[in-house]
């Protein structure tokens, strides 16, 4: 009896060995690693950066950017009332990425083309600044000297646009605060002919723009002024800039002529004009005159006189 007990108990201890061992090799394993997150389909997620490259523009505000890789559009944006702004691209493949970026601002003019290559790197991510061109127009791609012909365009807020001339000059200009500039080309006596010029800026921190697109223009001379003929007493013909008068003033000789009968032999002697007195009474002659006249008046005057008394004593 004894000996089925002990039978029993060996069995029973077997069995629940059996038991537990199943149980064991039946429950799922778990693993849990720093930086892993399992979930219901065994799926792990890493807590890593995106690989992206993030532009930090400056431009005119209310500017509309894109940025294109191989003549597609990768990102774009719009800048602020501050003309600043982000484009991101995410998610990129980590290679080297040649990019162009422009903007066209709130007239709608479109500002040079920036090309830059960017190295991304595995989960990193790459912050550049840029301070696109500013825009450039003309009111008239001809212009005289003496009118006005306006080269304008916007950029950032307050910096410093650099206007540069083919012939050598260089003139700066401060945009607004909305990022407008403009010159008047008619103040800067430009030569005569084609002209040339592009713009870049710079701001207050001293964050230089892309260069602008080159634009031609051509500086007529302004009107001629009317010119007078006037001849001298030698004969030579002088040209004076000064508007004719209609009036006819007539011309007083330096000499004279004295006129001779037409048969006569006597050499003619022109005479100087200075040396020949035409109808001028000289000064002593003057005085003569004005004492016979006293003398005249005296004479009647007593003879009246001597009249009216001899009519009284008779």
């Amino acid at each position: 009896m004894s000996t089925l007990k002990k039978l029993h108990s060996k069995f029973f201890f077997v069995a629940l060995m059996l038991l537990i061992g199943l149980g064991w090799f039946q429950a799922p394993q778990r693993a849990i690693s720093p930086g892993l997150k399992l979930t219901s389909n065994i799926s792990v997620t890493l807590d890593v950066p995106e690989t992206s490259i993030i532009f930090d523009c400056l431009t005119s505000p209310n500017a509309f950017i894109i940025v294109s890789e191989n003549g597609s559009t990768v990102a774009s944006t719009t800048s602020d009332s501050n003309g600043n702004s982000r484009a991101s691209l995410l998610g990129i493949t980590p290679t080297i990425h040649n990019l162009k970026l422009y903007a066209e601002d709130s007239s709608g003019a479109i500002t040079s083309t920036a090309s830059i290559s960017i190295s991304a790197e595995y989960h990193a991510q790459a912050v550049v600044d840029i301070f696109l061109a500013p825009t450039i127009g003309l009111t008239s791609s001809s212009y005289k000297q003496t009118e006005t012909d306006i080269l304008s365009g916007q950029t950032y807020p307050e910096a410093t646009v650099f206007l540069q001339f083919a012939s050598g000059l260089s003139v700066g200009v401060v945009a607004n605060s909305l990022g407008v500039w403009s010159q008047d080309l008619g103040k800067l006596n430009l030569p005569v002919g084609t002209n040339s010029v592009y713009v870049s800026a710079s701001t207050a921190s001293g964050l230089q723009s892309y260069p602008s697109n080159s634009i031609s223009f051509v500086v007529d001379k302004g009107p001629k002024p009317i010119i007078s003929s006037t001849t001298s007493s030698s004969g030579a013909q002088k040209n004076n800039p000064t508007t004719t008068s209609t009036e006819n003033t007539p011309s007083i000789p330096n000499t004279i002529k004295p006129l001779l009968p037409s048969n006569s032999s006597l050499p003619i002697k022109e005479l100087p004009l200075s040396k020949i007195l035409i109808n001028q009474p000289s000064k002593s002659q003057g005085l003569t005159t004005a004492y016979a006249t006293v003398l005249t008046v005296v004479v009647l005057f007593s003879l009246a006189a001597l009249s009216l008394a001899v009519m009284l004593f008779l």
